[in-house]
């Protein structure tokens, strides 16, 4: 599609590096796998200037999210704390394409809000990325015309 999936740059991998069990591997891309540092990555990744956008995966098989729930963790932070300001600050596009049931989609849905785009798949979401790359290229085109 175009698009370049750069190494994680080391002042960011450091930082999960520092956060992150020994079996993780920290690289791009980053799977925090069930460590429970999918906001975090999130963070690390939106705040690094070497990264120009996100595509998040996540992942969490239906009855664990309900077993979670059940006892009594708030679906919203199943996820950890969602780094609502820095998604916003940051200005990248951040996509997610979750994987799971219905369920856990509008679990996503509430918790990242309207300002977030969940796409149906990841192979969607790396489809809708390249798009905005190029409208981006378009734009920019235009206005060095001017």
């Amino acid at each position: 599609l175009g698009l370049a999936v750069p190494g994680l740059p080391e002042e960011s991998a450091e930082k999960m590096r520092r956060l992150a069990p020994a079996w993780m591997s920290v690289r791009n891309p980053l799977d925090v796998g069930p460590s429970g540092l999918f906001s975090e990555g999130l963070s690390v990744l939106l705040a690094d200037p070497g990264i120009d956008g996100v595509i998040g995966i996540p992942v969490l098989p239906s009855f664990v999210a309900e077993e979670f729930i059940a006892q009594g963790v708030p679906a919203d932070e199943l996820l950890g704390s969602l780094p609502h300001e820095l998604i916003r600050a940051s200005g990248k596009p951040l996509l997610i394409a979750p994987v799971g049931n219905r369920a856990w989609i509008d679990i996503l849905r509430r918790s990242f809000g309207e300002e977030v785009p969940l796409i149906g798949s990841p192979e969607g979401a790396a489809l809708a990325f390249a798009a905005m790359v190029r409208y981006r290229e378009f734009l920019e085109g235009i206005s060095r015309e001017e």
